[in-house]
């Protein structure tokens, strides 16, 4: 008896993870920096500066941003399975709850490439398409009933397949 299919991906790519990390230091530099500048050194930081207590409210919210960005792309995942009747997806925690495609509403699916706007979560309203790939190489593209779209991404995109054709043939995935 073969198992359903499912899979979990979180941001593994360093090239995020580089973006974003020297994102949060350059900007936790300049607050800083100005911090420093004006406070410390008592000397205006910038051409208008703000009062002391503003540029300390405004450090201390863009650090708090860049540090819930950081901790949001840690945590974020995407889980997709295939059981005995239906496809299903989540991204936790923007999506808690899994999103259950029935193979009744699955018209067509196919593997394509992620290409430039293949990674992270996405819906492009102008097509009905929701991209959600964290990790993958490929992406399963379906095509539901309501020709809306859905793109899951996979590293696994053969046995994704194979667990979709047999939902789809027989309505057992294992």
């Amino acid at each position: 008896m073969k198992k359903p299919f499912e899979e979990t991906q979180r941001f593994t790519h360093w090239w995020i993870w580089m973006i974003l990390i020297s994102s949060c230091l350059v900007v936790t530099g300049l607050m800083i920096n100005g911090i420093y500048t004006q406070i410390i050194l008592g000397q205006p930081w910038g051409d208008t500066a703000l009062p002391d207590g503003g540029l300390v409210a405004i450090a201390v919210f863009a650090i708090t941003v860049w540090l819930a960005v950081l901790g949001l792309h840690l945590v974020t995942r995407l889980d997709v399975r295939v059981d005995e009747h239906t496809l299903a997806y989540r991204i936790p925690p923007i999506i808690r709850g899994w999103r259950v495609l029935d193979k009744d509403r699955i018209d067509s699916y196919r593997v394509v490439e992620p290409g430039v706007m293949g990674y992270g979560l996405h819906y492009r309203f102008t097509r009905r398409m929701l991209t959600a790939n964290l990790a993958g190489d490929a992406l399963l593209e379906i095509t539901l009933s309501n020709k809306s779209k859905v793109r899951l991404g996979t590293r696994f995109p053969n046995e994704l397949m194979a667990a979709i054709n047999r939902i789809k043939s027989t309505g057992i995935a294992y």
